[in-house]
């Protein structure tokens, strides 16, 4: 009997002494050695993060933190992926259009760049939908949401327009008459 399922990628063979003894009087008894081969199966991608790497700025995993304003394609950190079918190929995915990944089919790891500018005071944080699937027939996927946090920085004000009221009781107030 099993006493835990049998993984392919934890020990694909097993050698076997199997014993059987019958009822007889006397029993007798015989036994023999087999071999059981594990088939492997297809299984679906696992344990997605978000991790810095170089170039990007640093944030604990699976907690991207960016500065607002920042220009399009700036790099935000990496994407990881597990599988325990190592054969197999990786295609992240996103239907955020802030977002871009690069080298979607690269195994086990994407980067992740702005594709649009990212401000805080528009979205301070944006989930990111992200679907990881391989090429099985038929594939297996994980999906996750990540957040991406960004922080706000000072901005120098937009642009300032006064009324002809505004101006005069401007120069009132900073400017009394002599």
């Amino acid at each position: 009997m099993l006493t835990k399922p049998l993984d392919f990628e934890e020990q694909s063979i097993y050698n076997l002494n199997i014993e059987v003894t019958d009822n007889g009087v006397p029993p007798k008894k015989s036994s023999g050695n087999f071999t059981l081969k594990v088939l492997n199966s297809n299984e679906e991608p696992y344990n997605l993060q978000v991790e810095p790497t170089t170039g990007s700025h640093h944030f604990d995993v699976d907690q991207p933190t960016v500065e607002e304003n920042h220009p399009i394609n700036t790099l935000i950190g990496q994407l990881v992926v597990l599988d325990h079918d190592s054969q197999d190929q990786i295609t992240f995915y996103t239907v955020n259009p802030e977002i871009e990944l690069y080298n979607q089919k690269c195994v086990p790891l994407t980067n992740v760049t702005s594709a649009a500018e990212l401000d805080y005071e528009r979205e301070p944080v944006h989930e990111i939908n992200i679907r990881v699937s391989d090429h099985a027939n038929p594939p297996l996927y994980f999906d996750k949401v990540i957040k991406i946090a960004l922080t706000d920085v000072n901005e120098k004000p937009g642009s300032v327009t006064l009324s002809r009221n505004q101006v005069k009781n401007l120069l009132t107030t900073f400017m009394p008459p002599h």
